[in-house]
């Protein structure tokens, strides 16, 4: 008794020595545990081979049993076994007795079991389209069973299989993921940038981080529909390729660090540490305590003790606590250390402050302090005089937020108009501004008040102050136009600080200001 299979494999090698132009040239097979009888058929080397052959069942008992086939290629390597689960019925009682029909039907609707005619023959190769629209999407089980001349037949073959409610053409690979062992968390999924029929996965596939030995290559497709595909494998062999590499965890303290490393390399079979400040282990996992800040270059080096095949890695690490700092300053006047203390002479200084660890970071201080210039200002009348001598000079509008007069960077200064005004005196690199000065007297006319006497602000938009310099019992205050229109007039009692709304016309004006016997006379200008 024969059977025939019709098997359509496409074999990838992955093995470390295995290149694009390798070939596959013989398969060998056997029936259920049976690998004493184990058969190897050769055939002309190709990159994929489909299997279409005839094999002898007749020694083998009736029931279910178990085809085993593995392909080798040029190099004499094996890929991974395939099996195929075939029932054999028994030896009929005439040996002329044929196939002539089979019955198929879907899931448990064995109430439309469909019965399909055919010529009589004793094989029977099934190669036929069933319409599965009218199943629900998802897993569904086609379950078919064959029928001889005598009306007997035989047992259920089932077969699993998706339905998708997905209309597709030309379903192609467009990723695939491997991983090694049971290690399936480290899986590495590559997307193909081109999707295409047959891949081959051994350009991103690297073993360098693979331990050495006997391993198991798991991987997997995934086609245009997003569905993987079953899980296949490959047995291989790895060369020992020491690979030294390690990581670490640091606690941290004030006054030292304690550092536990972890060995992460691979093919080593012993291990040597090296800490970067005089101190070594040969453990694996060894724990080392810094007990001074710095930068350390840690070496770790892994030997193959058999082939004598070493590796060496060299990581550095930063080992904070208490951290020390060195200031070298040159500053104007005084200066303010980082814990805020105020220095005014020249000389060196320990300053302490925390760092984001909250240890001490101790501050050496080499300051160097130069003098201020001399910022005061002597007034005359409406001219401001800087009193440091041999300076350069920046004269400042106060009352415009402090701006820069344009052109004024001389010693002595003459406003044009009422105001207040300083100046920024610089000399060998450090610079003092002066406070405000005012100038009032800018437009007077008469004055024979005994005080000084202030009226601001001139020009004006339209408000005047008038500072007397003493309150005066009867004040007499009038604006008057230069063709001797009087405009306002107004009387105070018992006040000093006098103010006037000055709601005219933009132009020129006098303003009086009398008290008994004294009396002064301003050009005020409305702008």
């Amino acid at each position: 008794m024969k059977i025939k299979f019709i098997i359509g494999v496409f074999f990838l090698m992955h093995t470390l020595s295995m290149f694009s132009q390798n070939k596959l040239v013989a398969y060998t097979y056997w029936f259920n545990d049976d690998t004493t009888n184990m058969q190897e058929v050769a055939f002309t080397p190709v990159t994929t081979h489909q299997l279409r052959t005839d094999f002898d069942v007749s020694a083998l008992h009736d029931g279910a049993n178990v085809l085993y086939i593995r392909y080798k290629d040029e190099n004499g390597l094996y890929g991974s076994v395939l099996s195929k689960t075939f029932v054999k019925l028994p030896q009929p009682a005439s040996s002329q007795n044929k196939l002539i029909a089979y019955t198929y039907w879907f899931n448990d609707d064995t109430a439309n079991v469909q019965e399909v005619a055919f010529t009589p023959v004793t094989t029977h190769q099934l190669r036929a389209d069933f319409d599965v629209s009218a199943l629900h999407d998802g897993a569904n089980v086609l379950h078919i069973r064959y029928k001889d001349e005598n009306g007997l037949y035989g047992s259920v073959l089932n077969e699993i299989f998706v339905k998708q409610n997905i209309a597709i053409s030309n379903n192609s690979i467009i990723a695939y993921r491997y991983w090694v062992g049971d290690d399936f968390s480290h899986s590495v999924e590559v997307a193909l940038s081109n999707p295409a029929q047959q891949v081959m996965i051994l350009d991103d596939f690297v073993v360098a981080r693979v331990p050495k030995g006997n391993r198991t290559l798991y991987y997997q497709f995934a086609d245009s529909m997003g569905l993987w595909s079953v899980v296949n494998q490959c047995d291989f062999y790895k060369n020992s390729l020491p690979v030294a590499d390690f990581d670490y965890n640091m606690t941290v303290t004030c006054d030292s660090t304690v550092v536990d490393f972890i060995d992460c390399s691979v093919d080593g079979d012993s291990c040597f540490w090296d800490f970067g400040d005089s101190a070594t282990s040969t453990e694996r996992y060894p724990q080392h305590t810094y007990y001074s800040p710095g930068v350390y270059s840690v070496t770790q080096t892994v030997i193959d003790t058999t082939t004598f095949m070493d590796s060496t890695v060299v990581k550095t690490i930063h080992i904070t606590g208490n951290s020390y700092a060195i200031l070298d300053l040159v500053v104007c006047g005084n200066y303010i250390s980082p814990s805020g203390k105020t220095y005014h002479a020249s000389g060196t200084y320990m300053d302490t402050i925390s760092n984001h660890l909250g240890c001490d970071s101790i501050i050496t201080i080499d300051l160097t302090i130069k003098p201020l210039p001399d910022n005061g200002v002597t007034q005359k009348g409406i001219v401001l005089t800087a009193n440091q001598t041999g300076a350069t000079y920046q004269w400042l509008d106060c009352d415009d937020n402090f701006s820069e007069i344009t052109h004024e960077t001389e010693r002595s200064f003459t406003p044009t108009k009422n105001g207040r005004y300083a100046v920024v005196v610089t000399l060998n690199g450090c610079s003092n501004a002066s406070i405000c000065h005012t100038v009032s007297t800018i437009g007077i006319v008469e004055n024979t008040f005994n005080h000084d006497l202030v009226v601001y602000p001139n020009p004006t938009q339209g408000k005047i102050n008038i500072d007397l310099g003493f309150s005066y019992e009867n004040v007499s205050v009038k604006i008057q136009s230069l063709s001797g229109q009087i405009i306002k007039q107004k009387h105070y009692n018992n006040q000093q600080l006098l103010e006037l709304d000055l709601d005219v016309a933009e132009g020129v004006y006098l303003l009086f200001i009398e008290s008994k016997d004294v009396r002064a006379i301003w050009k005020i200008v409305k702008q």
